[in-house]
C-alpha cells in the first residue's frame, strides 16, 4: 500500500525552476527561472526558461555567468588548473604542479575586492583566487613524495593568501593554522575582509542559509495490527496456530530529523521514540487467552525528499527499529504462558509535508516475532500505521 502511494505521487515530484538570470557571450543579461539542481559537482550546463516557458539547455559555451538569486552563482573562465591526483597510488616525486588551460563554471564562494571561488568534480576539489583588476589563479596545494618515499606536500597556497591578503591582525601562525577546505579558506577571507574594512559577498552563506538543520515533530497516530502465534512443530492434536483479534491501536511519537546540508535539503537522518501498546483477552474453547504488549519502538533511519513546489514535498522513510519492552505478557491456549521480546525490524513508508509544519505519512512495519527467544514458537506481529506530524520547530 506504501509503495503504490508513493509510486503514484512520485511522477509530479521535481526539482523547482527559480528566479535567476544567465549573461550570454555578448554580455546580455537574460532574466528567467533556471532549474536548481544544486549541484554538487560543478555543472557544464543549465536549464533555463524565460516567460515563453520553452525551456533551453545551455551549455558552459554559451553561459559567461549565471546565478540563482539568493542561492548560488557561477562563472566562466579560462584558467589553468592542476588535475594532480591525491591518491596515495598515483602521487610522484614532482613536487610542482602541472597545469593545463581548461574552460570552467567556477563556483562562486565570495565577491568583492577579493573573489574566492571553487570547482569540485569527484575528488578533485580546487580553490581559485582572484584580486580585483587581476588574472584568476589556482591555490595550489599539491602531495607528493620526498626523497624517503614519504608523502608530502606542497602549500604554497598559504604564501599566495599572504602576499595577496596581507593584513597587519593576521600573524604567519594564524596562516599555518589555514587548511586547503571550503570552510577554512572562507574563514581567512571573512578575517581579512574585516581586518581591512572591505565587504565581501558570500554567495556560500546564501545557498546554506535556508537550511534548517534539525526539526522536531510530534507524532501521533493509530496503528491497525495483526497477531498471529504458535508452534509449527506441535505434534497433530495440539493447535499449531492461534489469531488474535486484529486491533486498531494508538501511538505517540516524537521525531527528531537532522536535516542533511547536501543535494538541496533532500536528505536527512531520524530518530523517532515511540510508545504503541496492543492489548486483547479472548477465549478460546472456554480456555482464556490474552496478550498485553507495549513498549517504547526507537526507529532510526533516513528520509528522502521529492519537491513538488516551494511548500509541499513528498517523502519516503527508510528505517531500522528497536523496541524496548514494557509490557510483555502472551497467553496461548493450552495454558502456554510466554515473555515477548522482539529483535530489530524494519519499517518503510511515505508521506506528503506541508510548509514545514505539517506532514502525513502511511508507514508498513515489517513482521517481527515477539517471541524471539523461543526456539520453537513464533509470534508473528505486523502493523501498518497512519500518522499526522506536526513540527515545534
Amino acid at each position: 500500500m506504501v509503495i503504490l502511494l508513493l509510486q503514484s505521487i512520485t511522477a509530479s515530484a521535481q526539482i523547482n525552476f527559480e528566479p535567476g538570470y544567465y549573461v550570454d557571450n555578448n554580455g546580455n543579461r537574460i532574466e528567467g527561472m533556471i532549474k536548481n539542481m544544486d549541484w554538487r559537482y560543478n555543472p557544464t550546463m543549465i536549464e533555463f526558461k524565460s516567460s515563453s516557458e520553452e525551456v533551453q539547455v545551455l551549455t558552459i559555451d554559451q553561459i559567461q555567468e549565471f546565478e540563482i538569486t539568493n542561492y548560488s552563482k557561477y562563472v566562466r573562465f579560462n584558467v589553468k588548473m592542476d588535475r594532480t591526483s591525491k591518491n596515495v597510488n598515483e602521487i610522484n616525486e614532482n613536487p610542482d604542479p602541472v597545469f593545463k588551460e581548461e574552460i570552467l563554471l567556477l563556483k562562486t564562494l565570495f565577491e568583492g575586492q577579493a573573489n574566492l571561488f571553487e570547482y569540485v568534480e569527484g575528488n578533485l576539489i580546487r580553490y581559485f583566487l582572484q584580486m580585483e583588476g587581476q588574472d584568476i589563479q589556482q591555490l595550489i596545494y599539491k602531495k607528493y613524495k620526498n626523497e624517503e618515499g614519504v608523502v608530502v606536500s606542497n602549500q604554497s597556497y598559504k604564501n599566495q593568501l599572504w602576499r595577496n591578503l596581507y593584513c597587519v591582525e593576521i600573524s604567519e601562525d594564524d596562516l599555518q593554522r589555514v587548511t586547503y577546505t571550503r570552510r577554512s579558506l572562507m574563514k581567512y577571507l571573512t578575517r581579512y575582509s574585516r581586518c581591512k574594512g572591505i565587504e565581501l559577498t558570500d554567495y556560500h552563506g546564501k545557498s546554506e542559509s535556508d537550511r534548517k538543520q534539525y526539526r522536531l515533530t510530534v507524532r501521533p497516530g493509530v496503528t491497525f495490527i495483526t497477531l498471529t502465534a504458535g508452534n509449527p512443530n506441535t505434534n497433530r492434536f495440539t493447535l499449531k496456530e492461534y489469531e488474535y483479534e486484529s486491533k486498531v491501536g494508538f501511538r505517540i511519537g516524537l521525531e527528531n530529523e537532522y536535516i542533511l546540508a547536501v543535494n538541496r535539503n533532500k536528505w536527512s537522518i531520524l530518530l523517532e521514540p515511540t510508545y504503541q501498546s496492543y492489548s486483547t483477552e479472548e477465549d478460546y474453547n472456554g480456555e482464556p487467552v490474552s496478550v498485553d504488549y507495549s513498549s517504547i519502538e526507537i526507529p532510526i533511519g533516513l528520509r528522502y525528499y521529492m519537491y513538488l513546489n516551494d511548500n509541499q514535498r513528498i517523502f519516503a522513510n527508510f528505517l531500522l527499529a528497536f523496541d524496548v519492552t514494557l509490557n510483555n505478557e502472551l497467553i496461548y491456549p493450552d495454558d502456554n504462558e510466554f515473555e515477548t521480546k522482539t529483535g530489530p525490524y524494519m519499517a518503510f513508508g511515505a508521506g506528503y509535508s506541508l510548509n514545514n509544519k505539517f506532514d502525513i505519512e502511511l508507514r508498513y512495519t515489517f513482521n517481527r516475532d515477539l517471541l524471539s527467544d523461543y526456539v520453537s514458537w513464533e509470534a508473528t506481529y505486523s502493523t501498518i500505521v497512519f500518522t499526522v506530524g506536526y513540527s515545534l520547530f
